[in-house]
């Protein structure tokens, strides 16, 4: 369909005639050369810092809930239609106020800000309206990737524009097979099974000598994990590397138009554009 209906919005004589090599097409000589560009590395870098713990946490977060804190099927049918309602919310309305009045990066920054506190909240939260509150901040961090791609849309060079949109995209499904590999790894580090063959838990707990007592089918267990300080050692991992993610954004360039030099070079090539044609239309006068 793009090939045969949609048309070229390059103009014709901002076209290339050189042909196209396998110098041009490679991924590993593409990959050299953008790992010589600091602006590609820095977004990228932030990119696996922050998604490496979301696609981990949404691995298995739901199962978590269940098995460790006894959240119901319907329960987590509603946590995930809270979560989703306001994540819709924050992609549209928030996250264009915050583009309007603050700027991409300064986005990207509050997005970050918000998956630090609710990966620290699901990492410590031992109660059902704390595991709420941090599903509304998870929706609020929704904001980040979409900041990014407008971020790079900005700032990248005419002619990098889709290989950085690329390798953003590619860094994301590096994450999507890596995050929950770290996620279990770290959970088998902490002697934590979700296994979803168990017995959901009951919601019926008692506590003795600073110990908390789970009653699973009549049997009753000593549960390591919720005995602990920090019940979810993953997601304050992940906090953790959301946090590195955030301090790498203060590197980023200043996100305000009338500070970008990408403006100041489109509309010079924009201009040069218009008196190519005002000079062909002249031309064209002359010779009729």
């Amino acid at each position: 369909f793009i090939f045969f209906v949609v048309p070229e919005s390059l103009p014709e004589r901002l076209r290339t005639d050189q042909k196209i090599s396998w110098d041009k097409i490679d991924p590993f000589a593409a990959l050299k050369n953008i790992s010589n560009d600091r602006f590609i590395c820095l977004i990228c870098l932030i990119v696996l810092l922050s998604y490496l713990p979301e696609a981990g946490q949404y691995s298995c977060f739901f199962v978590y809930l269940r098995l460790m804190l006894g959240f119901s099927e319907d329960e987590i049918a509603y946590f995930i239609a809270f979560v989703g309602i306001f994540s819709c919310i924050a992609q549209t309305a928030l996250l264009a106020c915050l583009q309007k009045y603050f700027g991409s990066k300064e986005t990207i920054m509050v997005g970050l800000f918000f998956q630090i506190v609710q990966l620290a909240a699901y990492g410590i939260a031992t109660s059902n309206w704390v595991m709420w509150f941090a599903g509304g901040l998870a929706a609020l961090s929704s904001v980040t990737y979409p900041s990014i791609s407008a971020f790079v849309s900005v700032y990248a060079k005419e002619n990098q524009q889709g290989l950085v949109q690329g390798m953003v995209n590619g860094v994301r499904g590096l994450c999507n097979g890596l995050g929950p590999a770290l996620f279990g790894f770290i959970f088998y580090l902490f002697d934590v099974n979700l296994n979803e063959s168990l017995p959901p838990l009951s919601s019926t707990m008692s506590t003795f000598s600073n110990r908390t007592t789970i009653r699973i089918s009549g049997n009753s267990i000593s549960s390591s994990m919720l005995s602990r300080d920090v019940p979810g050692p993953p997601f304050l991992f992940g906090a953790l590397l959301a946090t590195i993610a955030l301090m790498f954004s203060l590197l980023l360039p200043n996100s305000k138009p009338d500070s970008n030099e990408f403006f100041t070079d489109t509309r010079t090539i924009e201009h040069k554009a218009r008196l190519l044609d005002i000079d062909s239309d002249s031309n064209d006068n002359i010779s009729t």
